[in-house]
C-alpha cells in the first residue's frame, strides 16, 4: 500500500518509527515527511524516487529497504525548525546552515552600555544604533547636566561639552589653545607714569587674559598735552596733542602707542614690547627731563 505522508521520530538507525525504516514501495513521488527526533527538533523531508545522492542525514536519507546503488531518497525539503545559530555563531559568521530567530538577535546584541562604551565585540542593531547612540534629532545625546544653550566639541577622541556661558559673554580658545571657553575678552585699567622715571620696560598685570589689542590714552590734569593710541604685538599707531609743547598743535606717530610732551625736546613715549599672559609689557622712554606723573587709560582686548 503507498502512503503520501508519514510522521516519524528519528531520521536514521532503522528502528520502528525512523524515517529510513519506512519501505520505499510504499511511498510515491513527492512523498511527505515530518520527523521529531529526540532532541525536539522538526524536520520536513519529500521523497524523490529517482535520486541515487549520497545518504547524508539529515539532507538525504536513504531507506532502509533499498539495495546499493538503488535510487530513492527523503530530501530535506527546509531546515530544522530548532535549528538555530548560537549568539556566538551568529556574532562571529561561523555558521551559515543555521536559522536566526528574532530572540536570539537580540540576546547577540550589544548593551547600550557596550555600544557606547566600546567593550563589546557584538552585533548592533538599527534600532540599537538610533537608541543607544546619537538619534538623528540630537534627542538622545547627553553629557553631563545638559542645559539648552550647552555646546559639544572634539576633545581627546571624545564629545566635551561646553556649557552655556553668562549672558554677553564670547566664546575664545583657551590659553593652552587646546579647547573653547566663554570669557568677557575686555579689561579696562588704569596705570600712571612718573615720567621723571628712567627708560626702561614696565610690566602691567592683572587683566586676566593674554590681549591681541590694546588701546591708551591719557594726559596730565591741568596741562595742554594728551595722547591717544592703539597697537598689538606687531604695529602701533598714535596720536599726540601739544607736540613740542606747542598747544593746540598735533602730532600722528607710528612708532609706539603713548607719546606725551612736555616741551620741545622733553617728552615720554612708549611702545608695546610683549603682549603677556595677565597683561602686557611697554618699553618707555625718556627724552630731555619731563616732569609731572602722567595717567595712562587702556582697553584691552583679547
Amino acid at each position: 500500500m503507498s502512503r503520501k505522508n508519514a510522521t516519524c521520530y528519528g531520521l536514521t538507525g532503522g528502528a520502528t518509527g525512523s524515517l529510513d525504516s519506512i519501505l520505499s514501495t510504499s511511498l510515491t513521488d513527492n512523498s511527505m515527511a515530518l520527523t521529531i527526533d529526540a532532541a525536539g527538533v522538526f524536520y520536513a523531508h519529500y521523497y524523490d524516487p529517482l535520486s541515487a545522492a549520497a545518504e547524508s542525514s539529515p539532507d538525504v536519507i536513504k531507506p532502509d529497504d533499498l539495495g546499493v546503488g538503488a535510487a530513492g531518497r527523503w530530501l530535506l525539503l527546509a531546515i530544522a525548525l530548532n535549528n538555530y545559530a548560537t549568539a556566538a555563531e551568529i556574532i562571529t559568521g561561523t555558521e551559515a546552515a543555521k536559522a536566526v530567530a528574532p530572540d536570539q538577535l537580540r540576546a547577540s546584541e550589544a548593551t547600550a552600555a557596550e555600544i557606547v562604551t566600546g567593550t563589546a565585540v557584538k552585533l548592533i542593531t538599527a534600532n540599537q544604533a538610533h537608541t543607544s547612540l546619537m538619534k538623528v534629532s540630537g534627542s538622545n545625546l547627553a553629557i553631563g547636566a545638559d542645559a539648552d544653550g550647552d555646546m559639544y566639541y572634539r576633545a581627546s577622541s571624545l564629545l566635551a561639552r561646553l556649557a552655556i556661558g553668562a549672558a554677553n559673554l564670547k566664546k575664545f580658545v583657551n590659553a593652552a589653545g587646546t579647547a573653547p571657553e566663554w570669557a568677557a575678552g575686555l579689561y579696562i585699567g588704569k596705570a600712571t607714569r612718573d615720567l621723571t622715571a628712567a627708560t626702561g620696560d614696565v610690566a602691567y598685570t592683572g587683566v586676566g587674559f593674554k590681549p591681541n589689542t590694546v588701546i591708551f590714552l591719557g594726559g596730565i590734569n591741568e596741562a595742554t598735552g594728551a595722547f591717544w593710541g592703539f597697537g598689538n604685538a606687531t604695529v602701533s599707531y598714535g596720536l599726540s596733542a601739544n607736540m613740542a609743547g606747542t598747544a593746540d598743535n598735533f602730532q600722528v606717530f607710528d612708532t609706539g602707542c603713548i607719546l606725551y610732551y612736555i616741551g620741545a625736546g622733553v617728552y615720554q613715549a612708549a611702545a608695546i614690547k610683549t603682549l603677556d599672559s595677565d597683561g602686557f609689557t611697554l618699553t618707555w622712554t625718556k627724552v630731555g627731563a619731563p616732569t609731572g606723573t602722567l595717567t595712562v587709560y587702556y582697553a584691552a582686548f583679547r
